[in-house]
């Protein structure tokens, strides 16, 4: 069973809003991975905040992960905005949902 401060898979894997955006046509695939990258960094800024107001402290390791994490956002961004189609981007996006969707079935 789930702890309830145990944190769920994050990324931005749990965003509701990339499914929503790509089926309804208001953004396309690669459109909307470009609007995903602030919600997520907004997200984990208040879970990041949130978990230190209950008394919780980062490992002294969380900036380097953040730097690595903004780095590989930063090199992701440039694939899939220079070289990757639409569709290619359209895959990607449902791999990682699917995955996504996987763990949470698994956990």
């Amino acid at each position: 069973m789930r702890d309830d401060r145990e944190t769920p898979p994050g990324g931005g894997t749990e965003s509701k809003e990339v499914p929503i955006l790509i089926a309804l046509h208001w953004a396309s695939p690669k459109q909307t991975a470009v609007l995903s990258a602030p919600f997520i960094l907004a997200n984990s800024a208040v879970g990041l905040a949130g978990a230190m107001a209950r008394g919780q402290m980062p490992s002294p390791v969380t900036w380097a992960y953040a730097i690595a994490a903004l780095a590989g956002a930063m090199i992701g961004t440039a694939i899939g905005m220079c070289w990757l189609s639409q569709t290619v981007t359209r895959f990607v996006l449902a791999a990682i949902l699917a995955m996504a969707g996987l763990q949470l079935l698994l956990h």
